[in-house]
């Protein structure tokens, strides 16, 4: 297998998840080569709206090891961080991203997720990445040996429950069509506030209460020759 990234959005409601899928280079490729394909990766999560479930998932050939960092890297790595590591926690932290299969504590045997040949050492290489916005909303995440897969590299299940905020809805208001004021219903909206300010006969002696009894005949008059409009703030 080459090194590669590919992504696959899925329309959701009320986000969409974005997910990208990462073969990254093994050692026998150059620290260069590991940059390039990172900076591509950057390019595509920079595409990535800012509310989307963004995953980035697959082999990424490093060791994150065990020291917690921030909110990228939790207690439950497994082994020592490498160069590699090192790269790939620096892409989560300019990102803004947690790797969550070292978030939990499970056990060793649920952490490595490759085997040498022989069995002579285990490694944790593949990792499930998400979003530190939505960090909470994994439940777990761990590899799973036992799984029926071609492949030396063990299966990674995350577990997710996302609770998302209810988005409040807009508040819809009224307001007048003042285009109406340029046409014959000019004259018809001076006449009804004229005529209201006629019904109030109260004795306005301050200047608020001048305001308040001209607001109100303004208001009342152009209930009937203007028209109300819905407006969204």
């Amino acid at each position: 297998m080459t090194m590669s990234s590919q992504v696959v959005r899925l329309c959701g409601t009320p986000v969409d998840l974005e997910v990208i899928i990462v073969y990254m280079p093994t050692s026998n490729h150059t620290d260069v080569e590991v940059e390039e394909l990172y900076d591509k990766i950057e390019e595509k999560l920079s595409t990535c709206r800012g509310k989307d479930y963004v995953v980035v998932l697959g082999d990424m050939n490093a060791t994150v090891g065990e020291e917690k960092i921030l909110n990228v890297v939790g207690n439950y790595g497994l082994g020592t961080r490498n160069i590699r590591g090192e790269m790939l926690v620096d892409v989560c932290v300019r990102n803004k991203l947690s790797i969550t299969n070292t978030l939990f504590k499970n056990n060793n045997r649920r952490r490595y997720t490759w085997k040498a040949p022989g069995d002579i050492r285990r490694l944790q290489l593949d990792y499930i990445i998400v979003r530190q916005r939505y960090r909470t909303s994994v439940k777990n995440s761990c590899s799973h040996p036992g799984a029926d897969v071609d492949s030396d590299h063990n299966l990674v299940i995350m577990k997710v429950g996302p609770k998302l905020k209810k988005v409040a809805k807009a508040k819809s208001i009224l307001k007048w069509d003042r285009e109406q004021l340029k046409t014959e219903k000019a004259e018809e909206y001076v006449n009804a506030t004229n005529n209201e300010l006629a019904k109030n006969t109260e004795n306005a002696i301050t200047a608020n209460n001048r305001w308040g009894r001209l607001r109100n005949a303004m208001m009342k008059g152009a209930e009937t020759p203007l028209v109300k409009l819905k407006r969204r703030e």
